[in-house]
């Protein structure tokens, strides 16, 4: 792009002032080189920058500056210099509102649109913003703001465009094809299982001490009381029958409630209709391990007393308390026993429940829709669970955080121990938010994931894109893109420029499809969470269950 200088600025305001203002604007009051006033000060400045600045000739007999409000508008030419370049920008005072097929406005307030080769600005506001590095051809500018003047009159509020990041915006072509994301430096040397754990186990380091690992004596202990203890609970409030097989109980130990895991865990592997079915004598159904291990009464009266939690010591409000202690002891084993990789991914899972609960939730897009809902941490190498919240209906389990809301809040809340640590973590459109990614960016962490159109600070991308087609804004170290495919696909990211790579997909003609390396890089690792639930229910223990916390602990634990 050809720069100007300050001089030529310079001289073409000065050879602006001469010329006759056909609207009636003129200057009013003292002004500078760097504060100008008056319609066709600003109309004629306008037309000379965008000659200059643009390759292609523009018409400027076309109405472009109208509707101007009654008070006289207010503009100025900056000139700004940073590290790498000068730029000159053009901008407008927030009270004026200037409606117009090919414009600089508000620029500090406008991302940079980039679509191969061309600075688009803020099209369904009426505002396009265009440089030397156009290549179309005047048909092709002419399209642009055709589809810019239907934008405009589909359009009701005529105010400025919606602000989207803060900073300084130039006119570069080379902007989005040079920006470099920040790099986010990570130390994989610790990453795997904690050798403090595999010094432990040594030299007996098999699946079953890696199993009593994470549920430790200590945990299993405390289900044993607890157990224990509700069967007194039963019996205080309630006259058994003469036959009640109640009468047999026995407290149970942790060896015994160890064996009774373990029989349910070889369930999952040996899948019967009927639970009975595995003391059954019957040669068809015959499994002769269950009856040698434990027989079919003590196992069926310890899953119906199995108990997590003192009942007459309910917290009120917390509606996890039926097996919070559970939760919360398998959340920090899960997290001290495996040090993540660079990339980890977060995504919702279900754990299936059709009866009443207050926080059952809903997720169509999920093999069973109702159910209790999780946001899952996980690993994008190994597929190990790193850490994961339940869903209640309020923001008791999470740290909120005001300014980045509840999806924010669960981000921030699974990442805690994992920030400053250069992690990079992949979202859906849910979580993603420009204000939560700078939030992790300032915090040594990258991110990247599809986003809303509608999140607040998200530029307004061009309505209607040809399949294939892909428009970028940068700012700030961040990178928004739109593109098309069968559908409209919004990115954001702190980690990947606005590259894109061929892939081995080909279209109806035979044409390789190019896809941006964010949605590559997206794709690779978001599907982590979706196999870890397919790996799981393969080995699903969970029964019908009238009580939703067993159903749970046996589907999460």
């Amino acid at each position: 792009m050809s720069s100007l200088s300050q001089d030529q600025i310079n001289e073409l305001i000065t050879n602006a002032e001469s010329e006759d203002d056909e609207d009636g604007w003129s200057w009013d009051g003292d002004t500078s080189d760097s504060e100008l006033e008056g319609d066709s000060l600003v109309k004629t400045i306008r037309e000379k920058l965008v000659s200059k600045l643009c390759s292609t000739p523009v018409n400027t007999s076309r109405n472009l500056y109208s509707q101007f409000p009654s008070s006289k508008p207010t503009s100025s030419i900056q000139y700004i210099s940073n590290d790498d370049q000068d730029m000159y920008c053009f901008a407008s005072s927030p009270e004026i509102t200037i409606n117009s097929d090919l414009d600089f406005i508000d620029i500090e307030n406008l991302p940079i649109f980039y679509d191969n080769g061309v600075n688009i600005s803020n099209i369904s506001n009426g505002l396009m913003d265009v440089d030397e590095s156009i290549k179309n051809t005047s048909n092709s500018i002419s399209d642009n703001i055709s589809g810019a003047n239907k934008c405009s009159k589909k359009g009701k509020n005529q105010n400025s465009p919606k602000q989207v990041f803060s900073g300084q915006r130039n006119f570069n072509d080379d902007v989005c094809s040079k920006f470099i994301p920040k790099k986010f430096n990570f130390n994989d040397s610790q990453s795997g299982i904690n050798l403090d754990f595999i010094d432990d186990l040594a030299p007996e380091f098999s699946e079953l001490n890696i199993f009593k690992m994470i549920f430790d004596e200590h945990l299993v202990q405390h289900i044993v009381e607890e157990t224990n203890k509700f069967f007194h609970f039963i019996i205080k409030n309630k006259v058994l029958q003469q036959h009640s097989k109640l009468k047999k109980w026995k407290e149970t130990s942790v060896n015994e409630m160890y064996t009774f895991l373990a029989l349910t865990l070889l369930m999952a592997h040996q899948k019967k209709k009927n639970i009975k079915d595995y003391w059954s004598t019957s040669p068809l159904l015959l499994t002769p391990i269950f009856g040698k291990t434990m027989s079919q009464d003590r196992y069926l009266i310890i899953l119906r007393l199995l108990n997590f939690c003192d009942n007459q010591n309910q917290v009120q409000g917390n509606r996890l308390f039926k097996i919070d202690t559970i939760v919360e002891s398998l959340r920090m084993k899960f997290r001290s026993v495996f040090k993540p990789y660079q990339k980890v991914c977060v995504d919702e899972s279900i754990v299936e429940w059709k009866g009443r609960l207050k926080f059952k939730q809903y997720i169509p897009s999920k093999r069973h829709r109702f159910g209790i809902k999780l946001f899952v941490l996980c690993d994008c190498k190994t597929g190990y669970v790193l850490d994961y919240l339940v869903y209640t209906g309020d923001n008791k389990h999470i740290n909120f955080n005001k300014s980045l809301k509840q999806s924010g809040s669960v981000i921030t809340t699974l990442m805690e121990p994992y920030l400053n640590k250069g992690h990079i973590i992949y979202m859906d459109n849910w979580y993603s938010s420009p204000l939560l990614y700078q939030y992790l960016s300032e915090h040594n962490t990258g991110a990247c994931g599809t986003v809303r159109n509608n999140r607040k600070d998200i530029p307004m991308f061009p309505t209607k894109l040809v399949p294939g087609q892909c428009i970028s804004a940068i700012t700030k170290g961040m990178m928004t893109c739109k593109w098309k495919d069968k559908r409209d696909v919004h990115m954001l990211s702190t980690v990947h420029d606005t590259k894109m790579s061929v892939t081995n997909k080909t279209d109806r003609v035979g044409n390789k499809i190019k896809k941006p390396d964010c949605i590559l890089d997206y794709n690779v690792n978001m599907g982590l969470i979706d196999k870890s639930d397919m790996q799981m229910s393969f080995n699903n223990t969970a029964r019908r269950s009238i009580k939703w916390y067993k159903k749970f602990f046996f589907s999460s634990a």
